[in-house]
């Protein structure tokens, strides 16, 4: 996924796009906008627009981190906007499965867990594993999960997460230094991953316009309710 570009590029990337996605988002969704005969399409949206909210919450602070030197921080982030954009393909996939087979109980299984979703045991709605998701991201785009998982190694409290950032040792004093080592290839790993996933989060996002409009056209002459 990762593609041949610089740091600064990405930098540029992430950071435009970012912007863009902030001055885009939207306040309220109104339901009586949709048709009155499903509900679909409202949850649909409201999906889509609270993962919009999400990604720039995730993505602004991001490219900040980055910016000031706190390559863990952009790269946790960055890590969960990766999975936000997972959520963002499965749910174009599940509008485009919906329209092909008309699956109406399964499609509001799907938007239910995106919208009231937990992992706790107790949870009436089980939430859907995010790994699955990231895996389907990547059999359109090869490379996806493996960036991902570069992610984690530094998300996680492992080498390139503790020691690998945060220790230099000399070695013939016996001496460890401490603080944010200055490793260009954690900076390169992390701010392209966020261009790339932000560039994919656009594509997703837009590619859903048209599709909302069919999903909502189809419940239009459509008397029962969902």
């Amino acid at each position: 996924m990762i593609a041949d570009i610089t740091a600064e590029d990405a930098f540029q990337k992430a950071q435009q796009i970012a912007l863009r996605i902030k001055n885009s988002l939207p306040e309220k969704i109104e339901a009586a906008s949709f048709t009155l005969n499903s509900k679909l399409p409202f949850k649909a949206v409201s999906v889509r627009e609270t993962l919009l909210h999400r990604v720039s919450d995730l993505a602004s602070p991001a490219v900040f981190l980055f910016k000031e030197g706190n390559f863990i921080a952009g790269i946790v982030l960055t890590r969960a906007v990766l999975e936000t954009v997972a959520v963002t393909f499965a749910l174009k996939r599940e509008i485009e499965s919906f329209l092909s087979s008309k699956r109406i109980q399964e499609f509001d299984d799907f938007l239910m867990a995106c919208l009231v979703g937990s992992r706790w045991p107790d949870a009436e709605t089980p939430a859907r594993n995010v790994l699955t998701f990231l895996n389907h991201v990547d059999k359109k785009f090869q490379g996806y999960r493996s960036t991902y998982d570069s992610l984690c190694e530094y998300a996680h409290p492992n080498w390139s997460g503790v020691l690998g950032s945060f220790g230099s040792i000399e070695h013939e004093a016996h001496i460890l230094h401490l603080g944010r080592t200055d490793r260009g290839a954690t900076l390169s790993i992390g701010i392209t991953a966020l261009a790339m996933s932000l560039g994919l989060f656009e594509y997703a996002y837009n590619e859903m316009i048209d599709l909302l409009k069919m999903l909502n056209d189809n419940f239009e002459d459509d008397s029962g309710s969902t």
